[in-house]
Parts: structure tokens; sequence; C-alpha cells
């Protein structure tokens, strides 16, 4: 039996460990024979020798450089060398383990659960885990996530901030720990020196004064360095600047770096200053992407828009503040626009949208979705209480929201004329002449529906108004000729007709009841009626009515002589007047206008115009 020199309990003879604690046994061997000894002996003295020439060349080599990159110590604390561009301690700064100190730099990358990254901010590490952010880049975000220029990737969730200050100091995740330089209150009696984190740009010790104390800061104006950096005072850091992200110095005069406690989370910072916001909606609508159908994107922005922000302009970043929001809004509104959205978009960019979004050009978009879709008025609607609102922007904008609603009108009032709807024009014209007063198109508009009325004398007062532009030269001259022809025939009895013809076509009223058709003919003595209009008129025709030879193309016929109570022609009425009853041949259903009805008129023909005039005697 073996007895195990650990536990003491026997084994079998055989075992080559314990059978209870899992012990190597020991085992008997055969004394080594003569030659082996001496074999191990030379093999003995050789490593000796190998080890004394290791010894000798680390005696005289350079110290060894610590490898690049996180190493995992005990208790999880974590040494770092930074890959990228580092400040190496001054004679007279402390050195940090195993050395002068290095300045460990990174960035700190600000994101929305959503994966929106908002903000990456140039940071450094201070007093083994503390790293200084300026506030107005921090919002919007509930991941932060600092990632040195080696590598190391560290979360940020808590840190310290009085409301107020512009800056808040932030702890890396619990158990990290970097080497570096410490945190100490700035004292004002001693000059200061500051580092670049962006360049290899420094400058020498100068003394600087604050400018504004807060609780835990002092500000400096004058003189700020425009790159992110570091001051520093006897090898400590005492400051930062943060180039164009703030663009003061910033002097801590609170406890030293190794009293400094957490008293806010990164989740409770976020609670506090933005959620249920304006911005918040807008992130959660970035958030959706580009593969995110357009009317659900346009309708959570649109949303956004009708919350109120909880940002000042100066705080909001920049990926969410309306200027880029309105810009992505435009390009959905459009798309959607063409794809027969017009509704939705219309109903989605509200007045009151427009109004925050302060978007001009979105605001004609949403004026030409509701024209296409709701139709002019609702459109025009739309467009008087988009500019009789707060003002959308300043110079082209306002111009472009006036120019979509200008042209509005005009094709509204156009499409009226076309339609024949005088008083639906009116009433479009009217509305437009209050917003564009001095338009010449518009007033141009005005004179065609008094034409239209042919109401000369009031078309001849709009077109000796203000002249009009070169483009609508033209247009103003036909509509002069037209309004000097309606001058020159007011008054009369005007009858166009195919120009060349020899007798006239014309349609007149029979004793107030019967209409017929009309030749005008100035060869004819009396005028002629057929037979049947005078059957449908009730005429009394026998053998003692009045017979008359009357001479046709055709020859001589017959004809019976009536008289008519009246006929009349374009509103002029000539009454008692006496007529044959008189089947034209190859014509039975015309009845001729002769000199006995002319007579009561002046008479002009133009046939190359193919005008007659008719002025009442």
């Amino acid at each position: 039996m073996l007895r195990c020199r650990k536990c003491g309990r026997p084994n079998e003879k055989t075992a080559n460990f314990c059978s209870h604690c899992g012990a190597r046994l020991q085992i008997k061997v055969k004394a080594p024979r003569a030659g082996a000894v001496q074999r191990k002996r030379i093999a003995l003295l050789g490593f000796l020798a190998a080890l004394a020439a290791v010894i000798l060349v680390w005696r005289l080599s350079p110290p060894p450089v610590e490898p690049e990159g996180p190493v995992p110590g005990p208790g999880n604390v974590i040494e770092l060398r930074s890959q990228g561009p580092s400040i190496e301690a001054e004679p007279s700064q402390p050195a940090g383990p195993g050395g002068a100190w290095e300045l460990v730099a990174g960035e700190v990358t600000v994101s929305h659960h959503t994966g929106l990254v908002l903000a990456g901010i140039p940071a450094s590490v201070v007093s083994g885990w503390w790293i200084a952010l300026p506030v107005n880049a921090c919002y919007g975000g509930d991941r932060w996530l600092f990632r040195s220029d080696g590598g190391l990737a560290l979360s940020v969730v808590s840190g310290s901030w009085r409301d107020g200050e512009p800056v808040a100091l932030w702890r890396l995740e619990e158990g990290a720990s970097i080497s570096g330089p410490g945190l100490k209150p700035w004292r004002p009696e001693t000059p200061v020196s500051w580092r670049s984190l962006a360049s290899s740009e420094k400058r020498g010790e100068t003394l600087l004064q604050a400018e504004e104390r807060l609780t835990r800061f002092a500000l400096v104006s004058a003189g700020t360095p425009e790159q992110p950096g570091l001051y520093f005072q006897d090898g400590h850091v005492v400051g930062w600047t943060f180039g164009p992200l703030f663009d003061r110095g910033v002097l801590w005069i609170g406890p030293a770096g190794e009293d400094l406690t957490e008293d806010i989370r990164v989740d409770h910072f976020y609670n506090l200053t933005f959620a249920n916001g304006r911005e918040e909606r807008f992130i959660h609508a970035l958030g959706m992407g580009d593969e995110a159908p357009s009317l659900e994107r346009l309708k959570a922005f649109s949303e956004g828009f009708r919350l109120l922000p909880e940002l000042s302009l100066d705080q909001t970043p920049a990926r969410l503040r309306k200027e880029g929001i309105a810009a992505l809004m435009r390009g959905l509104a459009q798309t959607l626009d063409e794809k027969g959205f017009s509704r939705e978009v219309s109903d989605l960019l509200t007045p009151e949208v427009l109004y925050e979004a302060d978007d001009a050009e979105l605001a004609a978009r949403s004026i030409l979705a509701t024209a296409r879709y709701y139709g002019a008025a609702s459109a025009a609607d739309r467009a008087e209480e988009i500019l009789e609102g707060p003002a959308l922007g300043s110079g082209p904008g306002v111009i472009r929201i006036r120019s979509v609603t200008r042209d509005l009108f005009v094709n509204w009032i156009k499409d009226r004329i076309d339609q024949a709807d005088t008083l639906g024009a009116r009433s479009a014209h009217k509305r437009a002449e209050r917003l564009f007063p001095e338009d010449p198109e518009i007033r141009l508009l005005a004179v065609e529906m008094a034409l239209e009325d042919k109401d000369w004398r009031t078309a001849e007062d709009l077109l000796q108004m203000k002249g009009v532009p070169p483009e609508l030269a033209d247009r103003a001259a036909r509509l002069t000729r037209r309004s000097e022809r309606f001058r020159v025939e007011e008054g009369k009895v005007v009858i166009h007709f195919q120009p060349g013809l020899k007798n006239i076509p014309v349609k007149a009223t029979l004793n107030g009841s019967l209409s017929q058709d009309f030749l005008i003919d100035t060869g004819a003595s009396l005028v002629t009626i057929p037979s049947g209009a005078a059957e449908k008129l009730g005429l009394s025709l026998d053998q003692n009515t009045p017979e008359h030879w009357v001479s046709t193309a055709g020859g001589g016929v017959l004809a019976k002589e009536v008289t008519l109570g009246g006929i009349e022609l374009e509103g002029r009425l000539v009454e008692d007047i006496t007529a044959f009853v008189l089947d034209i041949p190859g014509r039975p259903e015309i009845g001729l206008l002769g000199l006995n009805f002319l007579k009561y008129f002046y008479v002009e023909i133009d046939n190359e115009q193919g005008v007659l005039m008719l002025k009442p005697r």
C-alpha cells in the first residue's frame, strides 16, 4: 500500500495519484546509473551559465517599455499607456507608477439607446477615473462610452454635477483605474501651463485671472486656446479648454480628485434635462432610419414639433436642431406628395407645426399639397393663415411663401374665369388683391373679369394704372383691343359670323315665345317666316288672309301676309312687324330678316372681320 504524504490515507501500490485528495503519490524509482548522474551535472552547469548571461544582458539594457493597451491586474485595476500623442511629466511633476506618467486621452461618445450618435467629445482621464465634459455637449444621450487613443473602451455611468454649472465631472465604470495626472484645485497666485489634446501645441506658464466664479468652477475668457486641452499647476490638472464646444476656459476650484464622489447617474441626467420633450421625439424619429416608411417618419417629426422643447438653442445637439429636422421633413414631404399622399402631407404639416419648424420651403410644400388634394380654396385658407401668423424665416423664406401663394391665387382665378364662374372668380380675386395689391398679373385678371361683363370702362381704368412687365405686355395689348371693341360696340347688337358670308345667320325670338333661325338679307323687302313657324305661333291663315306674289330663287310664289307681335334680336325688340309666310326653296326651316326689320337700325357689316353691328335708330 502507498500512503499519501498529504492526507495520510492509504492507496493501491499501482496508483500515481491519491484517490482521496488527488495529490501525486511518492513513487520509488531505481537509482540512476553513474553515466546518467554525470550528464545531469553537466546540464545543471549549462543552465546556470545561461542564467548568468541573461542577468548580465538585462543589467546592461535600457528600462523596459510597458506594453500598450489595457493590462488587467489584481482587483481589476487597469494601467494604461496611450498610443496617441502623450504629455510626459516635466521634471517637477510627480511620477506615476513605474516612472513619469503619460496623459490618457481619447473621446467620449454620447449616444441614444436607439443607436443615434449625438456627439464625440475629446476628453482625458484625471485622478484615475474622472473625465470633464461640457454639459451642453452631453444632452440627449443615455449611453456614454469613453474610448482611449490606445483602444480601451469604458462606460461612463455616473458623475458629479451641479445644476447651472457648464461643466460636469463624470466617472468611468466601477473597477476601472487609469494612471495619469491628478486633479487639484486651481491656485490663482500660481502660474499655469496648458497642453492641447488635439495637437502638440502647448503654452508656457502664465497667471490667469477668473472672470466669473461658480460653486466649483472659475471661468476665463481672455486668451482661451481654441483647442481642447488641459491647464496644469505643479504637474496636476487644474482646468480644461473644450475648443468649439465651449468657448471659455474652465478652472477647477472644487475638492481634489481623490475626494470627489458621484451624485448623479447618466440616466438621471438624461431624465432631468431631456426626456419627454421635442428633442427626444426627434431622436426616436431619426432612430427609425431611412428604411422606415416615409409617412411614419414625417408623422414622428411632426409630432415632435407639437411638443415643447426641453433645451435652448445653444444646448440642443446639432442633429436635433429644427433647421436640420425641417430639411429632412422637406424631403419626406416632397416624396410623399409625388407618390400621391398629398392629403397626408397636408394633414401633418399644419400651421402649428410649420410655425415651430420655422421653415419657409416646408410651408410652401404644405400649401402645394393642400391645393393638390383639397383644392385651391382650402390652400388659399392655409396660405393666408401662414402669412398672417409668425414669420417663417426672413428674406428669401418669406418671398418663397408669397410666391407660391400668389401663383396659387392666379391659377385659381383663371380656372374660375374659364369655368364661367364669375362669382367664384371675383371672390378669389378679392382675396388675392388684399395680399398682392400691386401685382400686375392679378390686375390683368380683374380686367378680364370686367370684359366678361362687357364693362369696358372698368377695364380701361385698370389698364391705365401702373404699367406691366415685358412678359405681360402682349396680354395687356390684347385686353386693350378687346376693351376698345366693347366700347365701340356698346349699345349695339353685335353679331359675329364667318368672314365672307353674304347672308348672315342669326337667331331671333318671335312673339316672345318661339326661337327662330333667320338669315339677314338686305335684299329682301320684308321679313319672311316658315309656314311651320306660323303654325307653331297659332296664326290664322285662311281665304281672308292677304296674299302677295313674291319672287324667290325658284320663281314667283304666292305668300300670305301676317302681322307679328314682335321680333327680338339680341335684346332689341321691334313690335308689330309685317311678315310673309314663306318656305324658302331648299331651306324651308329658315326665315329672312328683311328691310322692314333692318330699317329700325344703323347697320354696319365687316365681312372681313365677320362682324355685324346693329345700332338702334
